[in-house]
C-alpha cells in the first residue's frame, strides 16, 4: 500500500515547483517578450529564491507566513497580465512539446543513457522525500534555521544568539528560506520534506546544463554530458545519501552553473536580459554561502569589463533599460542587507580579523605546499576527485590551443572561484590540516558543475558559438527543432 504521506510530500513538491516556475515566468515576462530558451528553463529556480526573499521581507514587516500571504500577491499579479502571461504559457508549451518529440527521436544509446538519467533521478526524488536527516551539519545548522525562521515567521537570529557559534550565524538565509517555503506550502515543520527542494536544483540545474550544451555538441553527446551531470557520484552525494542531504553545497554548486550558462549565453547572443540573470543568480549564490560573495565579486568584475570594453569600443555609454538596471539593484540588495545585518549583530565570523600580518605573509609560501599536500587524499581514482580536476586541467587545454572567444568569460569566473578558495585557504586564521580535511570535499562538489559545463562548453564547436554571437535566440519551435536535429 503506498504511503499517503509520501505521496502529499511529492504532490506538495511538485506544487512548489509549478509554483516557482510561475513566480520566475512572470519575472521573465516582465523584461522580455522573446526570451531566451535558457531563460525559461532557470526560470523555476530563479522564481523559488524569489519566494524565499518573500517570507524574508514579510518577516521584516511582520506579516504571517502562510500559503494566502505567500501565494495572493502572485495570483493577482497573473489576473493583471492575463494576456501576457497566457501567451507566455503558449509559447512554452509549443516549446516543451517539441522538446518531447525530440526525445521520441532518441538513437538506442542515447535512449538507454536518458532512461537511466530518469531512473536516476526518480530514486533521487523518492531519497529525497523519505529518507530521515543523518548529516550533523544539515540539522543543526541548514535545517535548524529554517524551523527557526518558520516558528517566528521572521529571520531573526537574537534567539540562538550570541554565543552560539556552533550553527555558524553568519551563514546566509536563502537555502534555509527556500526549506522553510516547502514549510509554509505543506503547513508545518518536516525535516524529511524539507530537504526536498533539492530536487528543484537538480530538476532546472540539468534542464539548463542540457539546453546550452546541446547548442553548441550533437545530441549524443549533449545526452552524454548530461548523463554524467546527473549519475556522476559526487553529485548522488546531496540527492542519495542521508548524511550528506540537507547541506547547501550542491544548491550552491547549481546556483553557480545556472549563472555560468546565463552569462555565456549572454555574452554570445549579445543579450543584457541573460546577463542580468547571471548577476541574479550570482547574488542567490551569495545569499546560500559564504563562498558565494566571492563568486558574485567575480561575476559583476566580468559584467562591469564588458561594459568597459563596448564603452571603448563605441566611446559612448550603452543604453541601460531601466528595469534592467532597477531589477539588478533589487537583486543586489538582499546581500548587502544580509551582511549589514550579521555585523551589526555581531555574527560575522571575520577570518582576517586580529592577524599577525608580518607572520602570516611568511608562512604563505609554507601553507602553499600544506594546500597541496592536503589534496593528496583525495587523489584516487575511487573517488570523482580526480577526474574533476582532469577536466579542468583538459578545458584549459583547450581552451589554449581553439581559443573559442566566448568560452573564456566562464573560464574566467571559474578559475577565479578556484583561485578565490585558494586564498581563502592561505588565510584562514583555523587549523590548517583540519579545514582541508573538513572543506575540500565540500568545495569539489561546489565546483564540480562549473567545471563539467566548461569542458562542454570548450569541447563543443567553435563555429557554433560564433554563429549564435550573431543571431539572438528566441522562445519558437523552429529553434527547438533546429536543435533537434
Amino acid at each position: 500500500m503506498v504511503d499517503g504521506h509520501i505521496v502529499i510530500s511529492i504532490l506538495t513538491l511538485i506544487a512548489y515547483l509549478a509554483i516557482s516556475y510561475v513566480v520566475g515566468r512572470l519575472l521573465v515576462a516582465r523584461l522580455t517578450t522573446h526570451p531566451s530558451p535558457l531563460l525559461l528553463t532557470g526560470a523555476p529556480l530563479i522564481g523559488a529564491g524569489i519566494l524565499a526573499l518573500q517570507l524574508w521581507l514579510y518577516g521584516s514587516v511582520r506579516l504571517p507566513w502562510n500559503r494566502v500571504t505567500l501565494l495572493l500577491p502572485w495570483l493577482v499579479l497573473v489576473l493583471l497580465s492575463r494576456r501576457r502571461f497566457w501567451a507566455a504559457l503558449v509559447g512554452d508549451w509549443e516549446l516543451a512539446t517539441q522538446v518531447g518529440r525530440a526525445l521520441t527521436r532518441l538513437e538506442p544509446l542515447e535512449l538507454v543513457l536518458a532512461v537511466t538519467g530518469m531512473v536516476f533521478a526518480l530514486t533521487y526524488l523518492l531519497n529525497l522525500v523519505t529518507q530521515p536527516v543523518t548529516g550533523i551539519d544539515a540539522i543543526a545548522m541548514w535545517l535548524y534555521k529554517a524551523k527557526l525562521y518558520y516558528a517566528q515567521n521572521a529571520v531573526d537570529l537574537r534567539p540562538v544568539a550570541p554565543d552560539d557559534v556552533y550553527r555558524n550565524l553568519d551563514y546566509p538565509p536563502l537555502f534555509s528560506l527556500m526549506v522553510s517555503t516547502l514549510y509554509v506550502l505543506m503547513g508545518r515543520v518536516d525535516d524529511i520534506f524539507g530537504k526536498s527542494v533539492n530536487f528543484l536544483f537538480f530538476v532546472v540545474g540539468t534542464a539548463s546544463f542540457l539546453a546550452l550544451v546541446r547548442s553548441l555538441m550533437s545530441r549524443v553527446l549533449t545526452v552524454l554530458f548530461g548523463f554524467l551531470l546527473v549519475a556522476m557520484p559526487i553529485f548522488s552525494f546531496a540527492l542519495f545519501s542521508s548524511h550528506y542531504m540537507g547541506w547547501a553545497d550542491y544548491p550552491f554548486g547549481i546556483w553557480m552553473l545556472v549563472a555560468l550558462i546565463y552569462l555565456f549565453d549572454g555574452v554570445r547572443a549579445d543579450d543584457g536580459v541573460s546577463l542580468l540573470f547571471a548577476m541574479i543568480a550570482a547574488a542567490m549564490a551569495a545569499l546560500t554561502k559564504n563562498e558565494g560573495l566571492s563568486f558574485l565579486a567575480i561575476i559583476l568584475l566580468l559584467l562591469g569589463y564588458r561594459l568597459a570594453r563596448k564603452l571603448a569600443a563605441s566611446r559612448a555609454l550603452p543604453p541601460i533599460e531601466p528595469r534592467l538596471l532597477a531589477t539588478g539593484l533589487l537583486a543586489l540588495a538582499p546581500v548587502v542587507l544580509w551582511q549589514l545585518y550579521i555585523r551589526s549583530r555581531g555574527f560575522d565570523h571575520a577570518v582576517l580579523s586580529h592577524r599577525q600580518w608580518g607572520q602570516l605573509l611568511a608562512a604563505l609560501p609554507g601553507r602553499a605546499v600544506q594546500i597541496v599536500r592536503g589534496t593528496r587524499p583525495l587523489a584516487t581514482f575511487a573517488l570523482d576527485y580526480p577526474w574533476i580536476a582532469v577536466s579542468f586541467v583538459l578545458a584549459s587545454l583547450l581552451l589554449f590551443i581553439r581559443r573559442p572567444r566566448i568560452s573564456g568569460w566562464v573560464y574566467a569566473a571559474v578559475a577565479g572561484q578556484i583561485a578565490a578558495y585558494f586564498i581563502a585557504y592561505l588565510l584562514t586564521p583555523y587549523d590548517l590540516d583540519y579545514i582541508l580535511s573538513t572543506t575540500l570535499g565540500r568545495l569539489f562538489l561546489q565546483l564540480a558543475p562549473s567545471i563539467l559545463l566548461l569542458l562542454a562548453i570548450t569541447l563543443g564547436q567553435p563555429e557554433a558559438a560564433v554563429q549564435d554571437a550573431t543571431v539572438k535566440p528566441t522562445n519558437n519551435a523552429a529553434n527547438v527543432e533546429r536543435a533537434a536535429r
